[in-house]
Order: structure tokens, then C-alpha cells, then sequence
């Protein structure tokens, strides 16, 4: 601070006492100086509580040619003291932010009219010393702290904003969730800054603007203001914010990784193992998963699920088994393993249990195995089965062609009745008559029968028994008759001997 006293007798006999005070202002260099006075009349009382109008000039040299000059108003308080900043009034000459003052010998003249008027009164004039260097970015002991180089000035020193102690080359302090600096466009409408809270630090776009991080003086990762994240080079920035969309498949997640054909979005590498998990995007297909020798796995609740082994063999369900064949699922007795549920409601599923495995239908449909597109094999929901057929009409297996086996078993009943003291054995003359009439034994089906309805084996056979066992009946009493007709023949045979 440098103290100037000024005393000067005026035709309005007023005597001011001046103190000079400057201070450097960092916002612009040099933006102002601070001068504060006390006013008096001539016999050295304060003019209080009233304005007067000061105008000051910078000179080069005590008489030489005027730099700048202004003027202000200014309003004494109870003790006759006013403050003003030289370089923030009304400008009548040149302007205060252009002054040269290395290439000048600076002088301050101060005028006044106690009054409030224009009829200016020299109050005195006094050489700036250090005090306007200061703003040139002078040091308080008359060092430049700030080097030249051209029209460059560096510093090599920390510097500290809103601080007094910096601990890096800039140091910014503010208070919690105060903007520490700020960057804009001439026309303001882009905004850059940092803020600190209490619990984060922020850098960032304050306007509707994204953030681009460089590298390589090319825009690589993008943060949009509605929170997407772009990774990758975008050759139309403008496409970045939607402005002129040019993409065939718009932003809509948050998170956009942006490569060229081929080539790998992210890349994770593991440690000892170096296991290298990626993804990528091809002309024709995308792929995520390991590029080295190693199982890909995806994880559901902090276990593996689904194992993809590098031979391209998959596990579902289990992290310890290897699997069987191309596909395996693995799952706890008598759960489902595998599920396929159709817009109909049809559900097929497969299930193992502690004796047995199962697949088939879930829900009330019948099961049907195809071979060439044919369902050669239909199961129907109450157990029925046709085979080349996909109406069993009722029956538990019915086939649609031949049948080929070493022995086929039929549970049926026998015809063992036949032969019970009870059973009424039809005469041979009813049975010529029944045939006569209806072409076929009684008891046996016709063979507009079995062409309608089919052969039932079982049945059809226990009635060939019943036939056979019959006609066994028959030729035993024939051969009696016989017998008793050859003993008739016999006895009189001998009688007539």
C-alpha cells in the first residue's frame, strides 16, 4: 500500500487530504487501482455525507502527454472518507485496459469539484511507483514475479486461487459446490467448469453441451447430456448430439462403443493366466466371449450359468462338470432341464429324476417325434400312441403298416370253459345250419368285421381256441361212435361164425 498526502488551497478554499491505496486485480491485467481519500474544506473540516466528483489522469512523465483520464462520482461517509477504483469511471481519454505501462513513466493527477460539479480543481499530481507494475503482475518487493517472453509471460512459481497456500503449479480453492474455473465460448453459450462437493468432484459441461475427451486431437469418449456414453471416433461430430442424424441405427443405450469393422470394442485381460475376454463387431455378426484358450462363462447371481468350453462343447447349470456332447444341462433330480414354450401354450421340456429321465410335453399336447419333417411317432396326453399315424382312435399303440417281431404276447382270456361238466356243446347239424346262414363259425367275427373294426388278436384267438376245443369235443365223440360201431360190427361178426 502506498500513502500519498495531498494539501492545496483552492479558490473554494478547500483542502483535501489524500491516501492512496493500490491493489492488483487478477481477473484482467491490469484491470484497476483502489484510491480512497477523506475530503476537506480549507479549514480542515471533513465534508461528510456528500458527493463530489473526482477526475483523475495518468500522464507519462510529471508534464508529460496524458495516457488516460476519467471521471467519477463518489459519496463521502460520516468521516469525510470516499473509494474508488481508477479504471472503472467514466472514460474522457483512451482506455484504462490498453495502457502500456511498461513503455511509460506513470503519473497519477487527481482533480475535484467538492461541489459535484465539472469545475475541476487540481489537487495534485505524484509519480506511481511499483504500485501500477503490480498490475503488470509485479512482486511487492519491486521483483517481477512474472518472466517476458515477447508478448508471453510465464511463471515459475505456484499459483494459488482463492488460497495463499498452493501445493500444485494452479490451485484453485472454493468453497462446497462453488465452480472453481470456468471455460465459455465468446458467445456464452457453451460452458466449462469444475465444481467439488462435499462428497464428489465434478468436471464437465454446465450447458446443454456433450463433453468430448481428446486424444490424439480426436474426440474418442463422449458424454451426452442425457447421460449415453459414446467411446470412438465419430467422423460427424454434429451426429454426436442428433442434430443431423446420419447413423442407421441411432444412440439409444446408454453406453455406445463406436470401432471399425472387426475390430474389438473393449478388451479385459486377466493377470498370471492371461485370460482375454472381448467383444467385436463383424460385417456380418457380433461376438463377445474369451480370445484366448480359455472356458467362457456367464455369470447369474455371482455363479457361472452357461459354459461355453473353446471346442465349442456348452454346459448349462453347472461350474464343476464338464460337458457331455455338444450341449449339456445339468440340474438338481426331477427338475426341468430344458424348456421350449410355443405362442400356443405349447411347453416341452425334458426332466431327470433319481431312477429315471424324461421328455415330452408339459402342458395338455401330444408329443410327436419327427424324422424328414414326419411324425413318425405320436404320443397323445392320455398315453395313447400311434405309430405312422397321428390318430391312435382310442387305442394304446395303433400302427399304420407292418409289424415285425421275434414274439408278441397277447393278456387275454382262454378258452378253457369248453371243457367245464357244464358247457353246452353245440350239435354239428346246428353248427352246418349257423354256417349256411351266416357264412362264418358262430362266435367268430365275419369278415365285414374285421375289415371295419380290425382283428383283435387276443379275443379272435381265444375264440379259435374255443372252436378248436369244440371240434376236439366233437371228434372224441365221433371216434366213440366209431369205436362203439366197430365193437357192434365185431360181436356179430362172431355171432354169425
Amino acid at each position: 500500500m502506498n500513502k500519498f498526502k495531498l494539501t492545496r488551497i483552492t479558490q473554494f478554499a478547500c483542502v483535501v487530504f489524500c491516501t492512496f491505496l493500490f491493489s492488483q486485480v487478477f481477473s484482467q491485467i491490469p484491470q484497476g487501482m483502489n484510491y480512497q481519500a477523506i475530503a476537506r474544506n480549507n479549514d480542515g473540516s471533513i465534508l461528510t455525507d456528500q458527493t463530489v466528483n473526482i477526475r483523475l489522469s495518468i500522464t507519462d512523465g510529471n508534464t508529460g502527454p496524458m495516457v488516460y483520464q476519467e471521471t467519477q462520482d463518489a459519496m463521502t461517509n460520516s468521516f469525510g472518507l470516499f473509494t474508488l477504483t481508477i479504471g472503472s469511471g467514466s472514460s474522457t481519454l483512451g482506455s484504462f485496459s490498453t495502457i502500456d505501462w511498461g513503455a511509460i513513466t506513470p503519473w497519477l493527477q487527481v482533480e475535484m469539484d467538492y461541489l459535484g460539479g465539472n469545475n475541476f480543481k487540481l489537487m495534485g499530481t505524484s509519480q506511481l511507483q511499483s504500485v501500477p507494475y503490480a498490475l503488470f503482475a509485479a512482486k511487492s518487493g519491486g521483483e517481477s514475479a512474472w518472466d517476458a517472453n515477447g508478448s508471453n509471460i510465464f511463471f515459475n512459481n505456484l499459483v494459488g486461487i482463492g488460497t495463499d497456500d498452493p501445493v500444485s503449479p494452479l490451485s484453485i480453492e472454493t468453497v462446497i459446490n462453488e465452480v472453481g474455473f470456468t471455460h465459455s465460448t465468446s458467445e456464452n453459450d457453451i460452458v466449462l467448469g469444475t465444481a467439488i462437493s462435499d462428497v464428489a468432484g465434478t468436471i464437465g459441461t454446465t450447458s446443454n453441451h456433450p463433453l468430448s475427451l481428446l486424444s490424439g486431437g480426436n474426440g474418442l469418449l463422449h458424454l451426452l447430456p442425457d447421460g449415453r456414453v459414446v467411446l470412438g471416433e465419430d467422423e460427424d461430430p454434429s451426429n454426436i448430439t442428433g442434430t443431423n442424424q446420419v447413423r442407421s441405427t441411432p444412440l439409444i443405450s446408454k453406453l455406445y462403443l463406436e470401432t471399425p469393422i472387426n475390430s474389438s470394442g473393449w478388451i479385459h485381460v486377466a493377470g498370471p493366466d492371461s485370460i482375454i475376454v472381448s467383444e467385436g463387431v463383424g460385417g456380418v455378426s457380433a461376438a463377445i466371449g474369451t480370445v484366448t484358450n480359455h472356458i467362457f462363462r456367464l455369470n447369474a447371481g455371482g455363479q457361472g450359468k452357461l459354459h461355453i468350453w473353446p471346442d465349442g462343447n456348452v454346459m448349462v447349470g453347472s461350474n464343476a462338470d464338464a460337458p457331455i456332447g455338444k450341449f449339456t444341462v445339468h440340474t438338481p433330480n426331477n427338475s426341468i432341464g430344458i424348456t421350449h414354450i410355443s405362442d400356443g401354450g405349447i411347453i416341452l421340456n425334458t426332466t431327470v429324476g433319481g431312477i429315471s429321465a424324461a421328455i415330452g410335453t408339459n402342458s395338455n399336447h401330444a408329443m410327436r417325434i419327427v424324422a424328414n419333417s414326419m411324425a413318425v411317432i405320436n404320443i397323445e396326453p392320455d398315453g395313447n400312441v400311434g405309430i405312422g399315424t397321428t390318430n391312435p382312435a382310442g387305442y394304446r399303440l395303433a400302427v399304420n403298416g407292418k409289424i415285425r417281431a421275434k414274439e408278441i404276447v397277447v393278456e387275454s382270456g382262454w378258452a378253457d370253459h369248453v371243457f367245464h361238466q357244464d358247457y353246452k356243446l353245440t350239435p354239428l347239424t346246428e353248427v352246418e345250419a349257423y354256417i349256411q346262414q351266416h357264412q362264418h363259425l358262430p362266435n367268430i367275427p365275419s369278415s365285414e368285421e374285421i375289415e371295419t373294426s380290425g382283428l383283435h388278436v387276443g379275443d379272435v384267438q381265444m375264440k379259435m381256441m374255443e372252436k378248436i376245443e369244440e371240434l376236439t369235443l366233437h371228434i372224441i365223440a365221433l371216434n366213440k361212435r366209431i369205436e362203439s360201431l366197430e365193437n357192434q360190427s365185431g360181436h356179430q361178426q362172431t355171432n354169425n361164425q
